[in-house]
């Protein structure tokens, strides 16, 4: 089994659904009391999210090397970055995202309260709220595309299919450890 380098602390919170993650992948697809070979290095997310914040992806893109760095230096074969928001991909997917008071309402509860450990009803019924909203306007899929969303919404809250990024990311990470791929 491969060596799994983690970048968390993008919340720490997100940081443990990975964490569980890795383990119950490798857990069911191993058997026994196998567990994720890992090392974990959790960077400070206020000195992050103030760099999200200016726009200063050149330093953000700095202190994430130097914890990949840190990590290949620690014996990781691969490196994982527990977080959505530090991933600048494109991939072809046609996205509709909320309107603009909404995609407020989404940044305001993941910023005040998912990151900070706070799961409330009320936050997690304006999500579904937002998410009908989007159904009705013809989406055929959800994904929550950061890391702390799916603290707060399941699959099990809606019948539109949820791709919850945060689980995708964590199992294929196992996967790759076992398959080596």
């Amino acid at each position: 089994m491969k060596t799994i380098g983690l970048i968390g602390g993008m919340s720490w919170e997100s940081t443990i659904t990975y964490y569980q993650v890795l383990n119950e992948t490798i857990k069911q697809a191993l058997g026994g009391l196998h567990s994720a070979k890992c090392i974990l290095y959790s960077v400070d997310f206020e000195e992050i999210e103030k760099c999200q914040a200016n726009g200063d992806w050149n330093r953000s893109a700095e202190i994430l090397s130097d914890a990949a760095q840190s990590l290949e230096k620690a014996g990781a074969d691969y490196i994982v970055i527990c977080t959505n928001t530090m991933h600048k991909e494109n991939r072809g997917i046609h996205v509709v995202i909320p309107n603009e008071d909404q995609v407020e309402l989404v940044n305001d509860i993941i910023y005040n309260e998912l990151c900070l450990g706070v799961i409330s009803n009320e936050s997690k019924q304006q999500y579904l709220d937002i998410i009908g909203d989007l159904v009705k306007s013809g989406v055929q899929g959800v994904i929550l595309g950061c890391t702390e969303i799916g603290l707060l919404v399941k699959q099990d809250d809606t019948d539109i299919p949820l791709f919850d990024t945060t689980l995708i990311h964590a199992k294929n990470a196992a996967l790759i450890s076992i398959d080596g791929a």
